[in-house]
């Protein structure tokens, strides 16, 4: 029994490019997801959270953590294949991820909301001038010192493929309804 157990707990995890969202949904159920990125926008992130938490507690049992760093040290951890689930990468930092294969995609069009959305429009297709190649989106409500848009990458090795997905996906739909709404007056 014991041994059944332990597979069980180390299985190894499933090409999510391979299947159905409600398969990437399920997988990413009772998840907690780690997001890497700049140590000074945390307070961004976390007043932004507060637009899915519900919607993921509820229908994924999945929570998030942003965790604030340095840029440096978020390459960094790329180069040294961390295991984290999501990491803030734009621009040349996005270039060099891309040409060290250091990130998992191409995965932007496995989301419901990326299907229309990422061929309408060339901001989901470059950060700062650099093609993403599907490896990152751009999560439009959270800017950097340029006013460009953060975006996001699945680092290669990281655990929670499908969550990171699922976490995305929800980050983009509230990404949309925090651009298109009206300022509160």
């Amino acid at each position: 029994m014991l041994i059944s157990l332990q597979s069980c707990t180390n299985r190894k995890q499933r090409d999510i490019r391979k299947l159905s969202w409600y398969e990437i949904a399920a997988d990413a159920k009772n998840k907690k997801v780690t997001v890497f990125v700049e140590e000074k926008s945390i307070p961004q992130w976390n007043s932004f959270y507060t637009l899915f938490k519900d919607s993921l507690t509820l229908k994924f049992s999945i929570s998030v953590e942003f965790k604030g760093m340095e840029q440096g040290q978020i390459n960094d951890s790329l180069k040294n294949l961390t295991t984290q689930d999501l990491v803030m990468c734009t621009g040349r930092n996005l270039e060099n991820a891309l040409n060290e294969q250091l990130l998992f995609g191409a995965f932007d069009k496995l989301m419901p909301y990326s299907k229309a959305e990422f061929s309408k429009s060339d901001t989901f297709r470059f950060s700062e001038g650099i093609a993403t190649k599907g490896f990152a989106v751009p999560i439009l409500s959270i800017k950097n010192d340029s006013l460009q848009p953060a975006f996001l990458a699945i680092p290669l090795k990281t655990k929670n493929q499908a969550a990171s997905l699922v976490v995305l996906n929800a980050m983009l739909q509230a990404a949309e309804k925090a651009v298109l709404s009206p300022p509160n007056e």
